[in-house]
């Protein structure tokens, strides 16, 4: 796969605004995409059309605005059988159009080239839902064609963390604000019962970067409507992401290598991933300690 080497990132454009978030001590920087307004027109229109044939019940049905979900015991937890023995890992990003796709394409070609996807999955979904059922931009799909990846089909998934946190091993995020929103809800079924060390599977895909230091990677569609900067910016998030998933992959590997008859994969897959650097950076005070 041929990457190029010599990228240059934007800066941060005049009259950007910054959205702080519920987290302590997280900012992040929200630009203009004037793209984006007509998805939201569309999703209007077919909001409207469906609240012509709702029912009274239905139209003033506010409960997912004001009910918060109460959890006494974890969720789903029963179907962390149904996992197998494969080593599962999940890609995640704000809204998989991007990043997260970039990925789960790359990592699948890195696997496939170790041979050993007969014992090494993975997938991409979204944090937020705004984007559901979504294809990405052209200008993402025309980047991953030039890098040998074929994306086309992909279309935005939400992540369900009721489910995912049980079924998936590794929960790699992009950022921090990605594993903020991700660790909004793990945290709680952590705090039900701390012996689950779900917190463990979250990391940031950049950590696994062999040559390099590379903490966030950053969301090349931020501020860029597209044209030569936003194509700069993807191919050198791929790049990011390129040496990050081929560090997950030697990890991986050598795993795989030093695996003992008697050992059980996931459960040396959970303690590697344990020993590694804290993430007390998300991790709220109760699980600190």
């Amino acid at each position: 796969m041929a990457l190029p080497h010599s990228l240059s990132s934007a800066s941060l454009a005049a009259g950007d605004t910054v959205e702080y978030l519920a987290s302590p001590g997280l900012i992040r920087s929200r630009y203009p995409r004037p793209r984006s307004k007509f998805r939201f027109l569309r999703r209007a229109v077919i909001r409207a059309q469906q609240l012509q044939t709702a029912s009274p019940a239905e139209r003033f049905d506010v409960s997912n605005s004001c009910v918060q979900p109460v959890f006494r015991s974890i969720p789903n937890a029963s179907e962390k059988h149904t996992g197998g023995d494969r080593i599962k890992v999940l890609f995640l990003s704000e809204s998989n159009m991007c990043r997260s796709v970039y990925a789960e394409a790359i990592f699948k070609k890195l696997v496939k080239d170790k041979e050993v996807q007969d014992v090494i999955e993975c997938t991409s979904k979204g944090t937020r839902d705004y984007n559901t059922g979504d294809k990405p931009d052209g200008n993402v799909l025309e980047v991953a064609k030039d890098l040998g990846l074929d994306i086309k089909d992909h279309s935005a998934t939400v992540f369900k963390c009721e489910r995912d946190v049980v079924l998936y091993d590794l929960l790699l995020v992009m950022d921090k604000f990605t594993a903020s929103d991700v660790l909004k809800d793990v945290t709680i079924y952590e705090t039900i019962d701390k012996n689950t060390k779900y917190c463990w599977k979250v990391r940031r895909l950049g950590e696994f970067c062999l040559d390099r230091k590379i903490e966030d990677i950053d969301d090349p569609l931020y501020g860029n409507t597209g044209g030569e900067e936003e194509m700069v910016e993807l191919h050198r998030v791929a790049l990011d992401i390129y040496d990050s998933c081929n560090g997950l992959v030697s990890f991986l590997s050598d795993i795989l290598t030093n695996l003992e008859d008697k050992e059980n994969l996931k459960e040396v897959l959970a303690h590697k991933m344990g020993s590694m650097t804290p993430t007390e950076w998300v991790r709220p005070p109760m699980l600190s300690k």
